[in-house]
């Protein structure tokens, strides 16, 4: 429909009342697509800042587990320095037991050759009063 022109308006600028309700039905849809993209637009904004909200989330949560790795690799440090001075003892308690199974073998070899000593005195001294007694026999 052609908007009407008022008389002595040649160049259309003045409208009459039935050209103004013709717009309004116009301006209605323009005013509702307006207030569409403002509802669209905030809702992306909203939707923004929850997801910068999760990721600050993410992010404290990446920082709470690099922590929690650094205290468990801290603790594994501390285990295998532990662990290392376990081996270290036992190889000392192993080397102290060797050396004690030696001075047992040696005081044992030394016990034998002092019961051999024995042996050999006692058949001395057995000899000497047998010779004695032949001496006196004599």
């Amino acid at each position: 429909m052609q908007p009407v022109v008022r008389h002595g308006d040649s160049d259309g600028r003045e409208r009459l009342p039935a050209a103004a309700e013709e717009a309004s039905p116009r301006d209605a849809v323009a005013d509702q697509r307006d207030r569409d993209a403002d509802q669209r637009e905030a809702q992306a904004d909203q939707r923004e800042i929850d997801l910068e909200i999760r990721s600050a989330r993410a992010d404290a949560r990446d920082d709470h587990a690099a922590d929690r790795d650094d205290r468990a690799g801290q603790r594994e440090k501390g285990l295998a320095v532990r662990e290392a001075a376990v081996v270290r003892r036992e190889a000392a308690g192993d080397e102290r037991q060797q050396r004690q199974e030696l001075r047992d073998r040696l005081a044992d070899e030394r016990d034998g050759v002092m019961d051999r000593r024995e042996a050999a005195i006692t058949a001395r001294e057995a000899t000497a009063d047998q010779n004695e007694i032949d001496a006196e026999l004599a």
